[in-house]
């Protein structure tokens, strides 16, 4: 199957699910962020709802009728844009099929998902037709796995590139979970561990750090069950820039302001450094 000329798409941007809290959300900031010659669409089930969606971003906008169990509108979807964005989860049970209908059209393809069965799934599956294709397939863009990711690397920016280090990134958030969240943490934490595969990055496969109290911030912390670790460590060109033996793992803390630790290898010592932003991992300035 040949996909379809990128000139000959009618949207730049679709963002599948909008009809959700998170979906709904990133309508909004496309609609009020993006230039006005950004072509964006909604996508979703239910077209009235899609429709009130739309009456709301305040520019015009395409509503595209699409359902994860059809694969059809699926592929129809995937042909009419440049990029899919999507916020339909938990992704284990709902991303895949519109993972192959992006690489079968050729539409780049995002989401936030943190579930590190899905991310398995696809490149086992998709890796291969995808990169023959040309289609860029992006997930982990959303809490999973941007903070970490630039916190990680704003982290080794700051301290001396020359010696081994290992990474501790605490993080602090207040709110409520969304339906879909909730759903991905519940089935990442009730899902069997993965075969254990060997790794070439010293420190990955370690036993992850139990509920413990962490002296330096005076808190209690526990670990986050979701691929942070494996994609800040994937980063292109991360050895070079942690310097060897590096490793890092994600926490999450209950109370008190968010704060960057580190402990160099070298001297054995801690570092940190309060934030003021909610997120102040992905916040360098």
């Amino acid at each position: 199957m040949t996909p379809p000329a990128a000139s000959a798409r009618d949207w730049d941007i679709t963002v599948f699910g909008a009809t959700g809290f998170v979906g709904r959300l990133c309508a909004a900031y496309l609609a009020a962020h993006a230039p006005p010659e950004v072509r964006i669409a909604v996508a979703g089930r239910s077209r009235d709802k899609l429709a009130a969606v739309a009456a709301e971003l305040g520019r015009e906008v395409g509503i595209i009728v699409a359902d994860t169990g059809d694969d059809a509108a699926l592929a129809r979807m995937a042909a009419s844009t440049r990029v899919v964005l999507t916020t339909v989860g938990p992704y284990v049970r709902y991303g895949e099929p519109v993972v192959r209908a992006c690489v079968e059209q050729g539409a780049d393809y995002l989401d936030l998902t943190g579930e590190p069965a899905f991310v398995d799934r696809i490149i086992a599956l998709h890796d291969e037709a995808a990169r023959a294709r040309g289609v860029l397939v992006l997930p982990c863009c959303g809490f999973d796995s941007i903070p970490t990711d630039l916190g990680v690397l704003w982290t080794t920016r700051a301290l001396p590139r020359d010696r081994p280090l290992t990474i501790a990134g605490y993080l602090e958030g207040r709110g409520k979970f969304s339906g879909g969240t909730l759903a991905s943490a519940l089935g990442v934490l009730t899902s069997p561990p993965p075969p254990r595969k060997p790794r070439s990055e010293s420190g990955a496969g370690r036993k992850r750090p139990a509920i413990h109290y962490q002296r330096e911030l005076g808190r209690w912390g526990l670990p986050l069950p979701t691929i942070d670790p494996v994609i800040a460590r994937a980063r292109p060109g991360c050895a070079a820039t942690t310097g060897p033996s590096s490793a890092t793992r994600t926490t999450s803390r209950c109370r008190g302001s968010t704060t960057s630790a580190w402990r160099s290898r070298a001297s054995g010592r801690w570092s940190a450094r309060p934030r003021s932003a909610r997120c102040g991992a992905c916040s360098p300035a």
